[in-house]
């Protein structure tokens, strides 16, 4: 134990000093002639403990308001006990707020799924740990810097919604790992499906990544790029331009189809290599 005033200890002794002279002090009595000192005795012995050459007996009160006096001196030299302390963990996690996340395999979806796994790890927050929520799709944007507060925690996720883009994870850990850089205790939990191109030269630091994946496959097929507009044919025709991107690691054949009121107008089939995009434009169209 330390004192940030440890002067003031040394108040201890005159006052002490003080206390025990004043059962030293002698009393002053008036003399009186007796004929006989019989019953005086007891007179005689209180006479003999009042002479300051005489030692102490055992007094409680005397020991008490030393005691008291330590008590009081102790607390005005101000004690303080240094110890180490804990740290508590930095946890950014980064939801995966693609279209793919939309997907029903697990229910109610994907991104519910991954929002309920996101509002666990806030209630097993404990003392001292803190955590952010950065929302991954085709812009990072940082929900909620670290924070222990679980309420608001809990109301960023509650807002969170999937969108109809891809998703630029890479993008969002790096902002991950720049944020909890020199952090101790640093983790970076992400929550997807793994529908995403492939990680690569991703300097991590000293941080821990955990990937928590949602759904049973990852080989997604997305309509990523749309557009419409006039024929230079004719101007009462429309031209379709549709790039469909293949996220698994195996070729893919499919048919794409363009519906028009529900009903199939144009079918075109189509073969998409492994994580590479293709194009396919529908014309002719009145």
């Amino acid at each position: 134990m330390n004192f940030i005033s440890p002067f003031h200890l040394l108040y201890f002794l005159p006052l002490a000093a003080l206390i025990i002279l004043l059962y030293l002090l002698k009393l002053k009595r008036k003399e009186l002639v007796v004929s006989s000192t019989l019953l005086w005795q007891q007179v005689l012995r209180d006479l003999q403990a009042n002479a300051p050459i005489q030692k102490l007996r055992k007094n409680l009160l005397l020991l008490l308001q030393l005691l008291i006096l330590l008590f009081i001196v102790v607390g005005v030299a101000r004690p303080y006990m240094s110890v180490r302390a804990l740290t508590g963990e930095n946890v950014a996690v980064i939801l995966d707020a693609s279209a793919s996340m939309k997907a029903t395999d697990v229910a109610p979806s994907r991104f519910e799924a991954a929002r309920k796994e996101a509002l666990r790890m806030v209630e097993t927050l404990g003392a001292g740990d803190k955590m952010m929520v950065i929302e991954a799709s085709s812009k990072t944007r940082v929900l909620t810097p670290f924070t222990s507060d679980k309420r608001t925690l809990k109301d960023v996720l509650a807002r969170a919604q999937a969108k109809d883009t891809t998703c630029h994870l890479r993008e969002a850990v790096v902002l991950a790992l720049s944020l909890i850089k020199g952090q101790r205790n640093a983790s970076v939990y992400i929550l997807s499906d793994g529908a995403v191109e492939p990680i690569r030269d991703l300097r991590i630091g000293g941080a821990t990544i955990k990937f928590v994946k949602f759904g049973r496959r990852a080989d997604n097929l997305a309509i990523t790029a749309l557009d419409v507009r006039r024929s230079f044919a004719a101007a009462s025709e429309y031209q379709i331009f549709v790039t469909v991107h293949n996220f698994s690691d195996r070729e893919r054949e499919i048919n794409l189809e363009l519906l028009h009121n529900n009903q199939l107008a144009k079918v075109r089939p189509m073969k998409i290599p492994a994580q590479r995009s293709t194009s396919e434009v529908f014309d002719t169209l009145g």
